[in-house]
């Protein structure tokens, strides 16, 4: 699905839609030796799993998507999964991870989102001091679940 959403839908989110066909199209081409049965299954499932997780829909011709709202509880579990040690990271590195693109998530939310997640106090320090842009996490995966689960983290 990484490959999907970043090879296909990231490349078309500014026309907002892709047709059916080209899902099966690039399923044919990065797995040749697949039976067009198996490639018509494959594509439906993907199609399936788009819509059902509320990323896209799909109509007979086409799917249909945009960049998504981010939701700050989401953001933190997924930040502290692709950046799991506490530690500074750069927010370019945020920016260009490929799963946090593959979200599909409105890349002009990301800064705003961090610093509201420093303001529930989910992470440390959002930086931005001439060319130095940074982050710091102050827990790791676990920790940052539990707190999500409590429910306590500053609102």
């Amino acid at each position: 699905m990484l490959r999907v959403i970043g090879e296909l839908l990231l490349p078309s989110v500014s026309r907002g839609y892709l047709k059916r066909g080209l899902v099966a199209d690039y399923l044919s081409q990065i797995v040749p030796a697949a039976t067009k049965k198996t490639i018509q299954s494959c594509s439906q499932a993907i199609i399936e799993a788009l819509t059902t997780g509320g990323i896209a829909k799909a109509d007979r011709e086409q799917i249909s998507f945009t960049y998504r709202d981010i939701l700050p509880d989401s953001f933190a579990f997924v930040l502290h999964s692709e950046f799991p040690e506490p530690d500074i990271y750069t927010i370019e590195a945020l920016e260009r991870n490929k799963p946090i693109q593959t979200m599909l998530w409105n890349p002009t939310r990301l800064l705003p989102m961090l610093y509201e997640l420093r303001n529930r106090e989910l992470i440390s320090k959002v930086s931005e001091i001439d060319n130095v842009r940074q982050f710091s996490t102050r827990y790791d995966l676990e920790q940052v679940a539990m707190i999500l689960r409590s429910g306590k983290a500053t609102l």
